[in-house]
């Protein structure tokens, strides 16, 4: 058994919950507890849980408050040294918590994040640690190139982290206000690379499921930026030097994805207030958006390309 604390948020996931608390209780290296936190399902998934109960399982119950609540909830509820996220509609390797652990061991990281298969996906979401061979200890520090470090926040999908409970605890966990349901996760790991080095892993030890997400790959349009390109500010001004100069540079780059993805779907109050934040609005950009809105949906009607908010991540 390993010192590790299995966290599965859960949501209206009655067809798949079984098959990703099965693939914990499959682990070689068994979690020290499967905390399943049911954030207001009204499908019975609750019911298709309480079975495993008999099998060590917990459930922990709360109004629905998000992703990002329902994940700090079940942390504060559990009590290994590890903590190992598992979204409900995903499932996990045998070997997952096994050779998470050991290579956390063998370069001394905070954190750990292993590569998918998203099999459903048709290619459009393809093992980023592979894609583009991040496999190392990465920190912030390793470049201040924007798009560069969004790609290391994109690689960290959820259900592929594990992270030492006092390093989540530190760095106050993920995005929990407004029941935000887009960028909670890459709040905290963009942190989470700030502060301390994050151990990548291109072995596919997970299976990344999108036939159920009602989410992240389902959703054609966004009409809600993200907490680090509203807030980000915020955290950018903890740091110093190289660090900080990194971190701004990230934010700059979820801010233009964010107004592109926004400006698609029309929501030109988001979109502009993100613009205000950054002192670039102004009758012109006004102007020039409700412009590339009217010419990039044209061009949608016509065309199977993705829209920005299924192409630009998390």
């Amino acid at each position: 058994m390993s010192d590790v604390s299995a966290v599965i948020p859960l949501f209206n996931k009655r067809r798949t919950i079984a098959r990703a608390i099965e693939s914990v209780l499959a682990q070689t290296q068994p979690p020290r507890e499967i905390v399943v936190v049911d954030d207001g399902s009204s499908d019975g998934s609750i019911d298709v849980v309480e079975p495993f109960k008999s099998r060590g399982v917990r459930v922990v119950r709360q109004v629905n408050a998000g992703p990002g609540a329902a994940r700090n909830r079940g942390v504060s509820e559990s009590v290994g040294a590890y903590v190992a996220f598992l979204d409900a509609d995903d499932e996990w390797r045998p070997s997952h918590i096994e050779t998470g652990l050991r290579l956390i061991a063998e370069s001394s990281a905070t954190a750990y994040v292993c590569g998918y298969d998203a099999p459903e996906s048709g290619g459009l979401r393809p093992n980023i640690i592979a894609t583009h061979r991040l496999a190392g200890t990465h920190s912030i520090e390793d470049g201040t190139d924007g798009q560069h470090l969004k790609t290391m926040i994109d690689a960290l999908h959820s259900s592929c982290v594990i992270v030492s409970r006092s390093h989540f605890e530190q760095l106050g966990g993920f995005f929990d206000r407004y029941k935000c349901l887009y960028g909670e996760d890459s709040w905290f790991y963009a942190r989470l690379l700030a502060d301390g080095g994050i151990c990548y892993d291109a072995a596919p030890d997970v299976v990344f499921h999108v036939e159920d997400s009602a989410l992240g790959f389902a959703v054609t349009k966004r009409e809600a930026a993200r907490p680090l390109s509203l807030y980000g500010n915020e955290i950018a001004r903890r740091y110093t030097g190289r660090a900080r100069r990194a971190f701004e540079s990230l934010i700059d780059e979820y801010r233009r994805l964010d107004i592109e993805a926004l400006v698609f779907a029309g929501a030109f109050r988001e979109a502009w207030r993100l613009r205000r934040i950054d002192g670039q609005l102004g009758m012109i950009e006004r102007g020039r958006d409700v412009a590339r809105y009217l010419r990039w949906n044209s061009r949608a009607r016509a065309s199977t390309v993705p829209s920005p908010a299924t192409a630009n991540g998390g």
